[in-house]
């Protein structure tokens, strides 16, 4: 885990699709991107919107009836993981020494 979020939306988008919204802690903000991933409560999910500190996804019909996100309200804490892509690209280009 990498760090803990919160709910702050929470809707249904039609046809047994959702829409999640995560305000995250601030020192994961450098690690998402659009289309990038993110793992909630251990769910990994693609990235569809960020903006900020808050990050949205969708979920599909098959992954609201297999998890726990349909246990979910705004307010609830989830766990994350940010994409470990982005945590290699931060530990490669920490090593460069870049010339003077």
């Amino acid at each position: 885990m990498d760090g803990v979020g919160s709910i702050v939306e929470l809707k249904e988008l039609g046809e047994g699709n959702w829409w999640l919204t995560i305000e995250l802690p601030v020192e994961l903000e450098r690690y998402l991107v659009f289309k990038g991933s993110i793992a909630i409560d251990g769910i990994s999910l693609t990235v569809a919107h960020v903006e900020g500190r808050r990050v949205g996804v969708t979920i599909i019909p098959h992954t609201w009836t297999h998890t726990n996100l349909q246990r979910r309200v705004v307010g609830d804490r989830v766990n994350l993981e940010t994409d470990v892509i982005a945590k290699y690209v931060e530990k490669m280009l920490a090593h460069i020494s870049l010339p003077k």
